[in-house]
């Protein structure tokens, strides 16, 4: 399938998710792996 091919409704779902795909590998968690306090 070709960008020509998509609707509208499916071109901006296309580059939604590419774009949260980018900022999750270009701003990764930096809580990623610790633990809450309890006292938190």
């Amino acid at each position: 399938m070709q960008v020509k091919d998509l609707t509208i409704e499916e071109l901006e779902v296309l580059i939604r998710e590419t774009v949260i795909e980018s900022l999750k590998n270009l701003l990764p968690d930096p809580d990623t792996g610790r633990t809450i306090k309890e006292q938190f």
